[in-house]
């Protein structure tokens, strides 16, 4: 089949996000959605949508411009997390910058060897601007071609996003109704908070998708991979096991990749999280500065060098192939990337 009723439920601001995302993707596919959502406590909340909300957004018809102004949005670089050594932000935009191939770690390296350098999330252009006084405006952002997120009222976000599903065919019902009894399937945007052995992922006529709060974005980000994993899946909503199956091995392989970070920041040791794709991440930094690349991985190559770099994690050595620089031109171009930061500090001070 590929009609049928879908409801979603759950807090405003996923529902909406699921809701729209399948409301702009199964338009000739005959399907119902109904969407329940759950007005949420706490005016003025913040919710941060990361980087990819520029695909998300053209994707369902909004402008960048449209949804700053109707969610009283900003940009941000970067995301603060807690974590076991205080707060800690990480960039969404790369550190430095990577040269004939080799990332920018490993020139900082050879640098610092060579004279003393500043540490090397200093050396960040994404901080510096996040967390300078006088800030980027969006067209900046922009402009500048760098990975950023938006800071957006969770509210107002959701009733804008909640516009776009009804305007593409969704019904809008009160959270108090019941699950309508056609429905051929259930997307439970709450299922974890309510039972803790209710795992994300499809079984039968339900789909629980996960949630996650402690760590800014990622509530967004789960939101958004469960829509766009049952668009690529769902030719059929018939209990068809073999797609359910998939979902949820999908779900899961997303949620160990989340995991892995939230070891990281919170662990008192990360090397004894017990997680072996963490430990395998955290033996190749401390090898060689390289940090490997898992299926279904959720947090940026930069956010994971800021994040193993602030829990005190070195590599025992670097690319050689940094080497092939000449001394003369690499200290060149650390200077240069050392006044940049500094001008940005400066225009921070005199605002």
């Amino acid at each position: 089949m590929t009609g049928g009723v879908v409801a979603i439920a759950g807090p405003a601001h996923r529902v909406a996000i699921v809701g729209a995302i399948l409301a702009k993707g199964w338009p000739s596919l005959g399907r119902n959605l109904v969407l329940m959502p759950q007005s949420t406590a706490g005016a003025g909340v913040k919710l941060i949508a990361r980087p990819d909300h520029l695909r998300v957004h053209a994707e369902i018809g909004l402008s960048v411009d449209r949804v700053v102004q109707d969610a009283a949005g900003s940009g941000v670089l970067s995301a603060l997390y807690e974590s076991a050594i205080g707060p800690l932000r990480l960039p969404f935009a790369a550190i430095g910058a990577s040269r004939g191939g080799v990332d920018f770690q490993h020139y900082w390296a050879r640098a610092n060897a060579i004279r003393p350098l500043r540490d090397l999330p200093d050396f960040s252009i994404a901080l510096a601007l996040e967390t300078a006084v006088k800030k980027l405006p969006l067209s900046g952002l922009m402009k500048a071609q760098m990975p950023f997120g938006l800071s957006l009222d969770r509210d107002r976000y959701a009733q804008l996003l909640l516009g776009v599903a009804k305007g593409s065919g969704a019904q809008i019902v009160p959270s108090a109704h019941s699950v309508p009894s056609e429905a051929v399937l259930t997307i439970d945007c709450d299922g974890e908070r309510r039972s803790a052995k209710q795992s994300a992922g499809w079984t039968g006529q339900r789909i629980t998708v996960a949630t996650r709060d402690d760590l800014p974005g990622i509530d967004w980000q789960l939101c958004v991979n469960a829509a766009r994993r049952l668009l690529s899946l769902a030719s059929n909503l018939d209990g068809n096991d073999a797609v359910q199956c998939e979902y949820s091995r999908l779900s899961a392989w997303e949620g160990e990749r989340i995991a892995d970070m939230h070891a990281v920041l919170i662990s008192a040791d990360p090397h004894s999280a017990g997680r072996s794709a963490l430990s395998r991440k955290l033996e190749l930094f401390a090898a060689c500065g390289r940090i490997p690349t898992e299926d279904f991985e959720v947090f940026s190559h930069p956010e994971w060098l800021c994040a193993l770099w602030a829990r005190g994690i070195r590599p025992r050595r670097f690319d050689r192939m940094a080497n092939v620089l000449p001394e003369r031109e690499l200290l060149k171009w650390i200077a240069a990337l050392e006044h940049q930061i500094d001008q940005i500090a400066k225009g921070s001070r005199a605002a």
